[in-house]
């Protein structure tokens, strides 16, 4: 019996964790996870992920090495689900003599968004976002001042809205530099500073923000926009709350999002793998935001679910130089709801109880993330989530009743100590 081609999969906290890997990878390819044990994270994971798979960790390696070791244990494909591994995954992929995934120069562009920008800006004339290099926060007020306002400031290199802020005056430049200051060694290599893109009200209603995601698998000469998503109102100061599939936009207006997602894969050189582009829906045509060189997170959960579609085993499959698949029909909506403590928040009082969140319709999951006592803090982002809670409806009214819920159940019920601030959040009861 012929042994499965083996996949290098770059491996960290992201969009797809070892068991959906290794699920996916049935029966298509032996799956080698690449780690980096000197993330903490990493190293407390180890015996999980030497549970599910090949595990390769590259901590003591170098460029040269690693490439000596995939060949050694006859890799045939390379991927990854996690933005900091994009880069490590594009040098293996070029060693191995690999097309099948992103290119160096395409690596760089859709891991560093001053350098995505300015090839977005060049090649999307009509679309053209400012920008100012903010090297290090001393030069946030000048470039501010060259931009103006409204204005998002953002690491070079970050996921989950940790760090972003937006900034609307000299006194949030000053209140940011403050802030940011104690956690400079975790933005290496400075900021950006872009013109704050307004998009309009969601066709569907307010309870869903002004942007989307095109996911896109591309490979063959082809691209296929294999789903649209949306969001539900990001927390201040740009933490994202959610994700909702497939999009409720109108069909035409979905369209154009795709269009515009394509041409900006173009424009940074995409020609292979499972690629995440956000977009503003501003009129005539919608913006983009940035594009992430791999999956949007928590995609293919819902994917699977109301979709029968899994963008895991299709990145593995691009990985192996396969075509992309048709896009799928959807049978109905997926959601993640992931709420965050207001900003002005240092501490967790109380929050809904699992059962109070398993009451509401559709909801078909809930993993909590913090518990009473725990410290919040908006400038994690992402990580500073309270919960995850996973819906699911037959139609776009029923998603937004169990969504609007989930929302209000939150406000009334969850209560943190906290601090008093020039910038509030959303008001929650306090101690």
């Amino acid at each position: 019996m012929a042994s499965l081609p083996r996949v290098a999969v770059f491996f960290a906290s992201g969009a797809a964790g070892p068991l959906e890997i290794a699920e996916a990878a049935v029966p298509l390819c032996d799956p080698l996870l690449v780690v980096d044990s000197r993330d903490p994270w990493i190293l407390r994971s180890l015996p999980i992920l030497e549970a599910v798979a090949s595990v390769l960790d590259r901590a003591a390696l170098d460029r040269r090495a690693i490439a000596r070791e995939l060949r050694r244990r006859g890799v045939d494909g390379v991927t990854t689900f996690a933005d900091p591994e994009v880069r490590a995954a594009a040098a293996a992929a070029a060693d191995l003599g690999l097309s099948t995934f992103h290119g160096e120069t395409v690596a760089a562009a859709v891991t560093d968004k001053a350098a995505q920008r300015m090839r977005l800006n060049e090649a999307l004339a009509g679309a053209n976002v400012p920008r100012e290099p903010v090297p290090a926060l001393g030069a946030l007020g000048t470039a501010f001042a060259r931009l103006g306002p409204p204005a998002v400031l953002k690491p070079l290199h970050a996921v989950g809205s940790r760090f972003a802020l937006l900034l609307e005056s000299a006194h949030d430049v000053e209140w940011a530099r403050r802030a940011l200051e104690p956690h400079a060694a975790a933005t290496v290599g400075g900021f950006t500073l872009e013109r704050y893109v307004e998009g309009m009200t969601h066709p569907a209603g307010d309870w869903l923000a002004d942007y989307v995601s095109v996911e896109s698998s591309i490979g063959s000469g082809q691209i296929v926009h294999f789903c649209v998503s949306d969001r539900p109102p990001p927390a201040w100061p740009l933490r994202e709350t959610g994700l909702l599939l497939p999009s409720a936009l109108p069909r035409p207006i979905r369209e154009q999002a795709e269009l515009v997602a394509s041409a900006a894969l173009a424009a940074l050189g995409v020609t292979t793998g499972i690629v995440h582009t956000e977009i503003k829906l501003t009129l005539p045509d919608p913006a983009v935001v940035e594009v992430n060189g791999r999956l949007g997170g928590d995609v293919a959960r819902h994917a699977r679910r109301v979709g029968d579609f899994d963008p895991i085993a299709e990145a593995l499959r691009l990985a192996l130089g396969e075509p992309p698949s048709p896009a799928p029909a959807f049978h109905g909506f997926g959601a993640t709801f992931h709420p965050v403590a207001p900003a002005e928040a240092t501490e967790v009082v109380e929050l809904p109880s699992v059962a109070r969140l398993r009451r509401i319709p559709g909801v078909w999951g809930v993993a909590p993330n913090k518990r009473p006592g725990d410290p919040v803090s908006w400038l994690a982002g992402y990580d500073d989530r309270l919960c995850e809670v996973l819906v699911e409806a037959a139609s776009a009214a029923e998603m937004k009743s169990s969504m609007v819920e989930l929302q209000e159940v939150f406000l009334r019920e969850a209560r943190f100590v906290c601090e008093a601030g020039d910038h509030a959040g959303t008001p929650v009861q306090t101690t």
